[in-house]
């Protein structure tokens, strides 16, 4: 191809590139919101000295409607995402969609990108995905019938003393772990291996041993991935392959209980759990808390010196009556 062929080509080209309708705010927009992901990935900031500060790559965790997930999503997606301050609401938001899959990017995709939508959002995947109380189930350990419960917002599955002295268990050598509960930290007696049958599934898991856990067995996400559990709101069962394994119970009364808005949830999880294993000792109503018929005195002290007198020798009548 000549040199005037060429140079034909080239303008008609930059002639086809000029008549296209560019609308340059809204690929700004796509632009900026695309270098969130980029900058979340590796920020860099400079000082005045122009020292760099470059932070690694994180992985940001996922949702895609798996109840038995959520807390430790929604509680990765806090520390992570909605606690950095470099982020402004719009990229957090942005962020947050990014993270969603399914359903749960499907009930917040359509809301734009401002403070009063992002909060909302929070709201909604909350409200739709976050368990009320406990989730109770049956099954066996070591052949053994026992009523667990699956923590969503736990790692680690941990079994009760009590049912650790039942079973005759022997621990792991050197398996002795911290474990954070509420604002403190709790030691393990160590790591016990158990075989575990939920529905039809068996497996041989381990668990720590927790000397004051309230319940036989607490499962967490660490071994409930292995059984393939889906928690089912509508028919309010536990599902194992689409299957329902058994109704879910929750913990009773847990509505009942007023409890300090304050505390956060695993302080409340707590108050419901000391109420339910010493609930004899708690007043369900008013006229549960019951009463004496003694008067009531009224008793107004003033500022006037006491009186004081010094030692003296009493009889043996009048000591009697001071007695």
């Amino acid at each position: 191809m000549d040199d005037k062929k060429k140079q034909r080509a080239l303008n008609a080209v930059e002639t086809e590139l000029l008549e296209i309708d560019f609308d340059e705010e809204k690929f700004e927009s796509y632009n900026r919101k695309c270098q969130v992901l980029i900058n979340y990935f590796s920020v860099t900031t400079t000082s005045n000295t122009e020292r760099a500060i470059k932070y690694q790559r994180r992985a940001l965790p996922t949702f895609n409607g798996d109840i038995i997930q959520f807390n430790l999503f929604f509680r990765e997606f806090l520390r992570i995402v909605d606690g950095d301050p470099a982020l402004r609401i719009d990229e957090k938001f942005f962020t947050l969609k990014s993270m969603l899959k399914d359903e749960p990017l499907r009930l917040v995709a359509n809301l734009l990108e401002t403070e009063d939508n992002y909060e909302r959002a929070k709201d909604i995947l909350k409200e739709r995905y976050k368990p009320n109380g406990l989730i109770y189930f049956n099954c066996l350990v070591n052949n053994k019938p026992i009523r667990a419960f699956i923590d969503t917002g736990a790692e680690i599955t941990c079994i009760s003393k009590n049912l650790f002295d039942q079973l005759k268990l022997q621990i792991i050598k050197n398996s002795i772990i911290n474990i954070r509960q509420l604002d403190n930290l709790t030691q393990s007696l160590g790591r016990v291996k158990i075989n575990l049958q939920i529905g039809r599934i068996t497996r041989c898991v381990e668990a720590h041993v927790v000397r004051n856990l309230t319940t036989n067995l607490l499962l967490g996400l660490d071994n409930s991935q292995l059984f393939d559990l889906s928690l089912d709101l509508n028919d309010n069962c536990l599902k194992q392959c689409d299957k329902i394994v058994n109704n879910v119970q929750h913990s009773s009364n847990q509505q009942e209980y007023h409890i300090n808005q304050n505390l956060n949830e695993n302080q409340r999880h707590c108050i419901r759990e000391m109420i339910n294993q010493y609930g004899d000792v708690f007043a369900q109503s008013k006229s549960d808390v019951g009463y004496i018929n003694h008067q009531h005195h009224r008793i107004d002290l003033s500022n006037e010196m006491p009186i004081f007198l010094k030692p003296y020798r009493t009889s043996p009548r009048e000591q009697k009556n001071h007695r």
